[in-house]
């Protein structure tokens, strides 16, 4: 069986039209239409139902277009192998990171990288850890930058440690809290709030605090982004169970010895499949910035 037909198979799949398909593929329609009848009587069964100048697959078809997709993806991590392979240096790597990441230093990361690889480009996916973690086992991410609390390893894949945090409770500056010399754990049951949604990091490392409280948290807002947890809170709008936060000087974050957690960011790839020379330097790049930036 040649890749061509695949390659054609595919195509003709996606449009369900053998003309548009044909120009797409800049070859004449007579010909896409001769690789698809020897690619069915390569198979001993028709992959297509004709109805006039249109066509759709058909149980076959539908089986095989799976197959295919299967068969495209090999060629190209073969052919994006070898070609890493022969330009060490350069390469694309395919990186998801949690939102706050993105504000210093993953872009700190990547520039120093591409100072000393320029050749190297990257893809980069923005998410919370729920569709990160889909992502990386659905073989779409190289790296995952996320929250890590154990249980999101798959087979063949290994996590780093690169940064820790405290979590704190986190209110206003105008809290009543704010003039307690202590505060209990009572004193929260009448408070509202304001947290990320399912699917975060963060908010996996919340609930496990609010399985401790001794009521059942009133929740007010369930949001996307942290700063605009922040936000809210800096207005006195809620409050929250929050890792460190820099830079912000309308909240005021307070220790509660009673409710010790941190929030651990690591790496998490997939050790089988990371075989590309530039996979294998940025990945020796993360651990050396990240545990350099510990010792300061």
């Amino acid at each position: 069986m040649e890749w061509q037909y695949i390659k054609y198979f595919l195509k003709v799949a996606e449009y369900e039209h053998m003309t548009k398909a044909s120009q797409e593929l800049s070859i004449t329609q007579p010909a896409l239409s001769r690789s698809i009848s020897k690619l069915e009587e390569e198979l001993r069964v028709p992959l297509f139902i004709r109805e006039n100048k249109r066509i759709k697959l058909n149980k076959y078809g539908r089986m095989f277009r799976e197959h295919a997709f299967s068969i495209q993806k090999e060629m190209e991590i073969a052919k994006k192998n070898i070609e890493e392979q022969l330009h060490p240096n350069q390469g694309e790597i395919s990186i998801g990171f949690f939102h706050t990441l993105g504000i210093n230093k993953l872009p700190s990361l990547l520039a120093g990288f591409k100072a000393k690889y320029p050749k190297t480009t990257f893809k980069l996916k923005q998410a919370n850890k729920t569709i990160l973690i889909d992502s990386l086992y659905n073989g779409d991410l190289d790296f995952c930058f996320t929250t890590l609390t154990g249980e999101e390893l798959g087979r063949n894949y290994k996590s780093i440690d690169l940064w820790e945090k405290n979590f704190f409770l986190t209110v206003s500056n105008h809290h009543k809290l704010t003039s307690s010399p202590e505060v209990s754990i009572e004193e929260l049951a009448n408070e509202e709030f304001v947290i990320l949604k399912q699917g975060y990091g963060i908010r996996s490392i919340t609930d496990k605090i609010f399985e401790e409280l001794p009521f059942k948290p009133k929740i007010s807002f369930e949001g996307e982004e942290i700063d605009t947890i922040a936000g809210l809170i800096s207005s006195n709008l809620g409050i929250s169970f929050l890792p460190k936060l820099e830079g912000n000087k309308y909240i005021k974050q307070i220790d509660l010895p009673s409710l010790h957690y941190k929030r651990v960011v690591g790496v998490i790839y997939n050790q089988t499949d990371l075989v590309s020379p530039i996979s294998q330097k940025f990945l020796n790049e993360i651990i050396r910035t990240f545990r350099s930036e510990e010792q300061l």
